[in-house]
C-alpha cells in the first residue's frame, strides 16, 4: 500500500519517489525468482529436448531472461530513460495503457487459475497443464505492469480519464475476458451448456465501453450524450443483471425450463382457442375440471408469453430465460423506483446507497433463487413484483393514474393479494398533492386526490372484473380460483378444503415461516452443513437490512401509506392456507417488496452505514448457501 502512496508524490529535489533504478532492480529480482521457480520441475522424459526440459519450457525460460536483460539494460540507462519519460507528451497516454494493461493481465491471471482448479479440470487439464507451467512467468508479467503502472503515474501532469470512466473500461474488460473464458468452460462441460452465451455475456461488456464513451463525451460538452447516458446505464444494468442470473442458473444446472412451468403451454393454449392443456408432461399443481387440465393460477404469464409463443413456438420459449430477464427487469425497476423516491421528496438518497439497495434486493432477497425456477408459481411471483415495480413508479413519477392502476391491475392478474399496494399508491399520490400546496401546509385538495383515485381504480378493478370472468370460463364460478381441486401436496389440499384460503388457524404456522424459523447448522457425515430448512425462514435472516424499515420513522402520507399496504397484506399472508411451502427464505415478502425497500431506504438516513453493509453482506451469505443446500445437498 505505500508503494501506491508514495507514487503520487516526488522528491524535494523534483526527483521521483519512486525511480527507475528502484523499478528496475524490483522487476528484475522478481524475474530471477520467476526463473527459478521454472526451473524447479522438470518436463515429461519423452518430451525433454535439453537440460530435461521441453520446447515450451525453454521458450518460457528464454523469454524471461531476455526480459531480465531488458530490465538490466533499463537499469544501466536509468537517468536518460527517465528524463525522456519526465518530458514525454504522451505520459498520460502511457499511464492509462499501463492501468488498462495491469487488469487485463491481472483478470486473465485469475481465470487461468479459476479454470485450473474448477471442476473442469476433470474433464479438462489443458488450463491447469500450461498453468504448472507458466504461473510464475504470468505473476511476474501481472507484477512487472502493476510496478510500471505505480512508477508511470507520478509522471502524470492529468488524466485522460476520470476515475469513473476507467472503471466503466475496466468493467468492460472484465466481461470481455469473462466471456471467452465461459464459452471455453462451457464448450467443456456437457452437463449443463447454456445457449447463447456470448450475446448473454457479450451485450454488457459493449454497453459499459458505450456508456463509458458516452460519460467522456458529456465531460466534453456534449449535450445529447449527457441526456442519452442514463439511458445507456439502465440498459447495461438490465443485461448485467441478466448475465449474472444465467451465470447462476448455471451453476445451478437450471439453464432449460424445467417441468411444470406451463406458462408457455397456457400461452399456445389462449392462441388456440383453450383455456386448459393439451396432454400436460406432468400435472402436479394443475386442476382438472370437467376432464381438463387448467392452470389454476391467474393467466397473466401466459398472455405476456402469447408473442414469443406464436413466434418461437412452446419449445421454443425457455423459462429460465424468461424468469432470468423478468428478474433483471425487476432489478432496474427496483433502482428506478428509489430514484423516483428521492425526486419525489420522500428522503434523500446517495448513488452509493440506490447501488447497495439494488444489489441487496437482487442478491439479499430470495429473488435470485426464484429467477433460477422457471416454475409456474415462481414466474408468477416475478411477474408480479415487476407490474407492482411499474405501477410504484408510475406513481412516484405522477404519471397517469390510469396507467398506475393498469400497472397494478396487470400485477393482479398474476397474483391479487397484492391489491394492497393500492394503499401505498394512493399515499404516494396524497403525499404530492400535500407538498403541492403552498407552504407545504392547509387544506387538503380532495376533489384532486378523489378524482386521482377514481381514475387509478377504474383500471385495477376491470383487471379483477376479468380474473372472475376468467374464472367462470374455467370453472362456472367466479370465486373458484380452482386451488381446491388442485393436484397439488395433499397435506395443502387438505387444509384448504377443512378450513379454506383464509383461516386463523393458519395463522402460527406463517407466523414461524415468516419471523421466527431460523437456519440450522446439523451434523452430517462426521461434519456439519448449513441447513435452512425446506419450509423456509424468517425474513430477518433473509434480508437483515429489513431492520432499517422501523428507523427513522416519520409522519408522512406516504410512509403511512407504505406501512398500511405492508400491514394489510401480511394480515392476509398470515392467514393463508400455505406459507409458500417448500423455498428458501420467505418468497411472499416479494408481495410488498417495493414499499418495504422504499421505507428500508427512509431508514437509512441517506448513505450506507457499515453496518447496514454488513447486514446485506450476511443475508447475501445465508441466500446463497441455502441456494448451495437447495440445488445440491438437500
Amino acid at each position: 500500500m505505500k508503494l501506491f502512496q508514495d507514487s503520487t508524490h516526488t522528491e524535494q529535489n523534483g526527483s521521483p519517489s519512486f525511480s527507475l533504478v528502484r523499478l528496475a532492480l524490483l522487476t528484475a529480482a522478481e524475474g530471477v525468482i520467476a526463473l527459478l521457480l521454472s526451473l524447479r520441475t522438470r518436463s515429461e522424459a519423452q518430451s525433454a529436448v535439453l537440460f530435461g526440459l521441453s520446447r515450451e519450457r525453454l521458450f518460457l525460460l528464454g523469454l524471461i531472461l531476455f526480459m531480465i536483460g531488458a530490465w538490466f539494460a533499463a537499469l544501466l540507462n536509468a537517468r536518460r530513460i527517465e528524463a525522456r519519460i519526465k518530458s514525454s507528451a504522451h505520459i498520460e497516454f502511457a499511464a492509462l495503457f499501463m492501468r488498462l494493461s495491469v487488469w487485463i493481465i491481472g483478470f486473465i491471471l485469475l481465470f487461468c487459475f479459476y479454470f485450473a482448479y474448477a471442476p473442469i479440470r476433470s474433464a479438462d487439464s489443458t488450463v491447469h497443464s500450461i498453468l504448472s507451467r507458466a504461473a510464475p512467468l504470468l505473476i511476474w508479467f501481472f507484477l512487472s505492469a502493476l510496478q510500471t503502472a505505480v512508477y508511470i503515474r507520478q509522471f502524470e501532469r492529468g488524466k485522460l480519464l476520470t476515475d469513473g470512466e476507467t472503471r466503466w473500461l475496466i468493467t468492460a474488460l472484465f466481461l470481455f475476458i469473462f466471456a471467452f473464458g465461459f464459452r471455453y468452460y462451457d464448450s467443456i462441460d456437457w452437463t449443463r451448456r447454456l445457449n447463447f452465451s456470448a450475446f448473454v455475456f457479450l451485450t454488457p461488456a459493449f454497453l459499459a465501453v458505450i456508456v463509458s464513451v458516452l460519460k467522456i463525451a458529456a465531460r466534453n460538452g456534449c449535450l445529447a450524450a449527457e441526456r442519452i447516458t442514463p439511458i445507456f446505464f439502465y440498459v447495461f444494468v438490465f443485461f448485467l443483471v441478466f448475465a449474472f442470473h444465467r451465470s447462476v442458473s448455471y451453476w445451478a444446472v437450471r439453464t432449460d425450463s424445467p417441468a411444470k412451468a406451463y406458462w408457455a403451454e397456457l400461452a399456445d393454449a389462449f392462441l388456440n382457442g383453450r383455456l386448459y392443456l393439451m396432454n400436460p408432461a406432468t400435472n402436479h399443481d394443475l386442476t382438472m375440471f370437467n376432464g381438463e387440465w387448467y392452470v389454476p393460477n391467474p393467466p397473466l404469464p401466459a398472455i405476456v408469453l402469447m408473442p414469443f409463443v406464436a413466434l418461437f413456438g412452446v419449445e421454443g420459449v425457455n423459462m429460465t430465460v424468461v424468469s432470468a430477464l423478468i428478474g433483471a427487469g425487476n432489478v432496474v425497476l427496483m433502482m428506478l423506483v428509489l430514484r423516483a423516491a428521492v425526486s419525489a421528496g420522500f428522503f434523500k438518497l446517495s448513488d452509493e446507497a440506490v447501488f447497495w439497495l439494488a444489489a441487496t434486493f437482487a442478491v439479499g432477497t430470495n429473488h435470485l433463487w426464484l429467477v433460477t425456477l422457471g416454475q409456474m408459481w415462481f414466474v408468477s411471483q416475478l411477474t408480479t413484483v415487476f407490474f407492482v415495480g411499474l405501477a410504484c413508479l408510475a406513481a412516484l413519477r405522477a404519471w397517469s393514474p390510469w396507467l398506475t392502476g393498469l400497472f397494478l391491475g396487470c400485477a393482479m392478474l398474476s397474483r391479487p393479494n397484492v391489491f394492497p399496494i393500492a394503499l401505498f399508491l394512493a399515499g404516494a399520490e396524497a403525499f404530492r398533492i400535500r407538498r403541492q400546496t403552498p407552504g407545504g401546509s392547509g387544506a387538503f385538495d380532495w376533489r384532486r386526490f378523489v378524482v386521482w383515485g377514481v381514475q387509478a381504480a377504474v383500471p385495477a378493478a376491470a383487471s379483477g372484473a376479468l380474473l372472475l370472468f376468467y374464472n367462470w370460463l374455467r370453472f362456472g364460478d367466479w370465486f373458484d380460483f380452482g386451488y381446491i381441486a388442485i393436484n397439488g401436496a395433499p397435506f395443502i389440499l387438505e387444509a384448504v378444503r377443512t378450513y379454506g384460503m383464509f383461516h386463523p388457524h393458519f395463522f402460527s404456522a406463517n407466523w414461524r415461516t415468516m419471523i421466527l424459523t431460523l437456519p440450522r447448522i446439523v451434523p452430517a457425515n462426521g461434519g456439519a452443513i448449513f441447513h435452512p430448512g425446506i419450509g423456509g425462514y424468517s425474513i430477518f435472516a433473509m434480508t437483515p437490512p429489513v431492520v432499517y424499515a422501523f428507523l427513522r420513522p416519520k409522519r408522512t402520507l406516504w410512509l403511512v401509506g407504505a406501512w398500511l399496504s405492508i400491514a394489510v397484506s401480511s394480515s392476509f399472508l398470515l392467514l393463508y392456507h400455505n406459507t409458500g411451502a417448500e423455498q428458501i427464505g420467505y418468497r411472499y415478502l416479494m408481495d410488498f417488496i417495493f414499499p418495504l425497500f422504499i421505507l428500508i431506504a427512509n431508514g437509512m438516513d441517506g448513505v450506507p452505514s457499515r453496518f447496514f453493509k454488513a447486514s446485506a453482506g450476511v443475508g447475501t451469505f445465508v441466500n446463497l448457501l441455502a441456494m448451495h443446500w437447495w440445488y445440491f445437498l438437500r
